[in-house]
């Protein structure tokens, strides 16, 4: 190490007389300073090597700390003198750095790089997720969200492109959208979710996609398109939902773009259909969409279904509304369109028959029934209902027969029947031939007077003692007859 001349100093010796009040200070100098042929002491910021009567300043990037130094003490790593006459070394302040001793001056952290205490030797590398931009920087800057950084050492932020986001701050890498959402601009922190109407179904996208005509994209995020179900429509894309087809349309297949309106004679009711459905016998649609069948008029007729208008009745028949056939009258017995009730009984539709002798003083009966026969429809309605008007008892001594559990008024559906008794008494032996004459409404309409049914019985009263009366064996020939006729009807 070299000592500049100029910057040291010396102490020469005199041998002149003092006055007294200096010889103090000069002790103290020569204890001090020495003579120039000993040791000098020098003070903190100076030394002087053995046997040199100079004080030299410790030079840059050198510092003394104590008195009566020989020799500076270079700066350690991490500290640098910068003037002459240290007597301490200056510690690399926060983003500087001293990498070798005996420095001057301490060293700005390079960008990319940080230190974040004083006194350091060496600079500290931006982590990945963050960077350093300028020099003499304390401390990295955490990658801002939709910007990453990947590699330690780096200047700046690289931001999440197109179809990628960064969420939150400091990421170390970008994140590719998810089906379901998209990124459509470069430096995003979250993807955006598809739209209703729209769907995403590949990750890394930029754009959602519009749902096509047929199909429905419902709610958020959508990560396909939903094909509209039977009964559904939509006509347009981006629909977020599908579109009920309304009354009197349908649709029967799926990924439909509209509705089919139901034809004539077919109706599509409520909302939502998926078929159109045929007018039931006695209802009609004249047009198309219709949302409901039209019942026919009265007078009018509707068979079998997918009817477009209603017919009139034929001639001498009538219907009530709503029905699929008309009531036959005398003159349309034989008309296809005419149906109606068919009268029966356990006796047949009439005949004359025989009771023979029947005991006098023996109170008797014998059963009757009614039924109707018909089938045209198969349930009930007026169209078939058979109505029992009145009853009729006449002939030679018909006031010794009544009729038991008939009522006047009875109307009788299709497969129904009544059953009634038909009792007899004579006190006197007498002859008799008596009619029963049944008013119904067949071959007309409801209610209305129609086809009467007349039986014949006759025999005699007589005392039959020891035997079997007559009017048992009327009885036991009524049962078989009703249990025959019930057979064949079923």
């Amino acid at each position: 190490m070299s000592v500049n001349p100029s910057s040291r100093y010396r102490i020469k010796k005199h041998t002149v007389s003092l006055p007294s009040k200096y010889i103090f200070v000069f002790i103290v100098m020569h204890v001090f300073f020495g003579s120039a042929h000993a040791n000098v002491v020098c003070p903190p910021g100076f030394f002087a090597p053995v046997g040199d009567a100079f004080c030299t300043p410790a030079p840059i990037g050198y510092y003394v700390p104590n008195s009566g130094a020989t020799e500076p003490t270079i700066a350690p790593v991490g500290t640098f003198v910068s003037t002459e006459g240290a007597v301490a070394p200056t510690p690399a302040p926060p983003g500087t750095y001293v990498p070798l001793q005996g420095q001057a001056f301490a060293t700005l952290a390079s960008p990319g790089f940080f230190v974040a205490e004083s006194g350091s030797s060496t600079q500290t590398i931006a982590p990945p997720g963050s960077f350093v931009a300028n020099s003499g920087a304390v401390s990295p800057t955490l990658a801002a969200p939709g910007s990453f950084v990947s590699l330690p050492g780096q200047t700046s932020a690289t931001l999440a492109q197109p179809g990628f986001f960064a969420a939150g701050s400091g990421a170390i890498e970008q994140t590719i959208a998810p089906p379901g959402s998209f990124v459509a601009n470069a430096g995003a922190a979250a993807p955006t979710l598809a739209a209703p109407g729209s769907f995403v179904s590949l990750p890394g996208q930029t754009e959602a996609i519009l749902a096509q005509p047929g199909y429905f994209a419902s709610g958020t995020g959508a990560i396909e398109q939903t094909i509209t179900p039977p009964g559904y429509f939509t006509p347009d894309f981006g629909a977020a939902a599908p579109i009920a087809a309304a009354p009197g349309s349908y649709i029967s297949l799926p990924g439909q773009t509209e509705a089919i309106l139901a034809q004539p004679g077919y109706f599509a009711a409520g909302t939502a259909a998926t078929e159109q459905t045929p007018a039931p016998p006695g209802f009609f649609t004249a047009d198309l969409g219709s949302p409901q069948a039209i019942a026919v008029p009265p007078g009018t007729y509707a068979a079998g279904e997918a009817n477009t208008f209603g017919t009139v009745c034929p001639q001498d028949s009538t219907s009530y509304g709503a029905a699929p056939a008309c009531r036959s009258g005398m003159l349309s017995i034989l008309n296809p369109a005419t149906i109606g009730p068919a009268f029966d009984t356990n006796y047949g539709t009439s005949g004359s028959y025989n009771l023979g002798l029947l005991d006098i003083n023996q109170a008797d009966a014998f059963d009757f029934m009614i039924a109707n026969v018909s089938n045209d429809l198969g349930y009930a309605d007026m169209l078939t209902d058979l109505s029992l008007l009145n009853v009729e008892i006449s002939g030679i001594n018909a006031s010794l027969f009544s009729l038991d559990g008939f009522n006047v008024g009875t109307v009788l559906s299709e497969q129904e029947e009544t059953d009634f008794a038909i009792n007899f008494f004579s006190a006197i032996e007498t002859f008799f031939d008596i009619d029963i004459t049944f008013s119904t409404d067949q071959y007309a309409s409801f209610g209305m007077p129609g086809q009467s049914f007349t039986f014949n019985f006759f025999g005699r009263f007589t005392s039959l003692p020891n035997q079997v009366s007559a009017p048992s064996m009327v009885i036991c020939l009524s049962l078989c007859v009703l249990i025959l006729v019930r057979s064949k009807r079923t």
